[in-house]
């Protein structure tokens, strides 16, 4: 999961939003990680805003299973994604909130 965050992380920085961002549209294989059903991707020239970013990772718990794994594993989905852009823990504080709650609301 903490390769996640920096898989993320590095998106972001890059400009490349994914708006279907969860687990079951990325694949992990020797070479790393790649997204699948990228019709919801959008690039721009410059890193994410921050706004964007925080909206863009709300979508980490839009489904169920998801939900469950955030829950479990968010120290090391935030340390993962703070490895590649430190400073802004508070980009998944909300997270948190949504990851606990059953309805999940996005």
């Amino acid at each position: 999961m903490r390769c996640f965050g920096c898989f993320l992380a590095v998106l972001h920085g890059k400009g490349v939003l994914f708006r279907s961002v969860h687990f079951g549209n990325v694949l992990v294989d020797g070479d790393g990680m790649s997204l699948i059903d990228i019709l919801d991707l959008k690039v721009f020239r410059k890193p994410l805003a921050e706004q964007k970013r925080i909206k863009n990772i709300r979508f980490l718990v839009k489904y169920p299973v998801d939900r469950a794994v955030v829950r479990v594993h968010l120290d090391a989905l935030r340390e993962g994604y703070g490895s590649v852009f430190p400073g802004h823990p508070h980009l998944f504080s909300e997270l948190e909130s949504l990851a606990r709650d059953p309805g999940g609301s996005c």
